[in-house]
C-alpha cells in the first residue's frame, strides 16, 4: 500500500514507475497485489484460489479508502482480469524480476468500479466483520 501521506515502494514500482505515474499519479492511494501466485498444479479451478487471494487486497482498499488496486499479471491473464475484475491495462509487457514470464500492469479504479465488481462478485466485498478483524 502506498499513499501520498505514507509512501512505501510498491512491488511493481521498479518496473512500472513511469506507467503508474502517467496513469494514476503518485498522490493516489494505491494497494498492490502483484506478488500473489497460484501453484500451477493446484487441483480444481485456479480461479477459485485467485478470488480468495484477491479478497485481502480488496479489504485493504476498503480500509484505506484506496484510489486504485494494481496487479502485474502475465499476458495470458489480461483478458481474465479485464472480464472478471474490470481492470484496465496500464502498461505494455515488461520483464519482471522473480517471474519467468513478463508482466503487464493492470489496475482497478477502486472508487469508480468497486461497487460494480462487488455486485457481480459479492465474495470479494469486505464486510464489517472483515474490516474489524483486519483492523
Amino acid at each position: 500500500m502506498s499513499s501520498a501521506s505514507r509512501r512505501w515502494a510498491l512491488p511493481s514500482s521498479a518496473v512500472f514507475h513511469e506507467q503508474i505515474e502517467a496513469a494514476i499519479g503518485w498522490e493516489a492511494t494505491i494497494v498492490e497485489a502483484s506478488l500473489s501466485v497460484i501453484e500451477p498444479d493446484l487441483p480444481g479451478d485456479s480461479r477459485d484460489a485467485l478470488f480468495h487471494l484477491l479478497k485481502a487486497p480488496m479489504l485493504r482498499c476498503s480500509l484505506e479508502n484506496a484510489d486504485w488496486l494494481l496487479v502485474a499479471v502475465p499476458e495470458s491473464q489480461i483478458g481474465f482480469h479485464r472480464r472478471m475484475f474490470n481492470m484496465d491495462i496500464l502498461s505494455g509487457s515488461e520483464p519482471y524480476p522473480g517471474f519467468a514470464l513478463p508482466r503487464v500492469l493492470m489496475g482497478l479504479d477502486y472508487r469508480r468500479d468497486a461497487a460494480v465488481l462487488y455486485r457481480r462478485i459479492p465474495a470479494l466485498a469486505a464486510s464489517a466483520a472483515d474490516e474489524r478483524a483486519l483492523a
